[in-house]
């Protein structure tokens, strides 16, 4: 046989081969992408179902919120009708100056941290501001 024929066959069978590999590298790798493109879509389902099952949970805890919050109203406005003291008499005029100065000095912090003072929202329990000095 001829050289350059043998050249020519070894060339053909050489591109063949390389040829055969390509198309199976490119199969693999279009299922490999094809498989992460599917878990990636299974994984964004499922981060949707998370949040959505938040949200309905978050709802729910606003409605138990606001259920609790007028409840703690109804119960604060019944305690204040209770709690109403018949008014005091006009001779003791002092100690209801007295007793006005301690009521406007309690909002005030009594060791100038702010941030460590219970909320006064709720004036009606008396164990929230329990633990805070009162002044004589």
């Amino acid at each position: 046989m001829n050289t350059n024929a043998i050249l020519w066959a070894a060339g053909a069978v050489l591109m063949l081969v390389t040829l055969g590999q390509w198309i199976v590298l490119r199969s693999r790798y279009l299922d490999g992408l094809n498989k992460q493109r599917t878990r990636h879509a299974l994984q964004l389902q499922t981060a949707g179902q998370h949040i959505e099952q938040a949200k309905r949970q978050i709802a729910q805890l606003q409605l138990d919120l606001t259920g609790a919050r007028s409840q703690l109203a109804r119960i604060a406005a019944r305690q204040h009708q209770m709690a109403v003291a018949p008014a005091r008499p006009a001779s003791d005029a002092q100690a209801a100056r007295r007793d006005a100065g301690v009521a406007a000095r309690r909002g005030e912090p009594f060791d100038g941290f702010a941030d460590t003072l219970p909320a006064l929202q709720y004036p009606h329990d008396p164990g929230v501001l329990a633990t805070y000095p009162r002044s004589h």
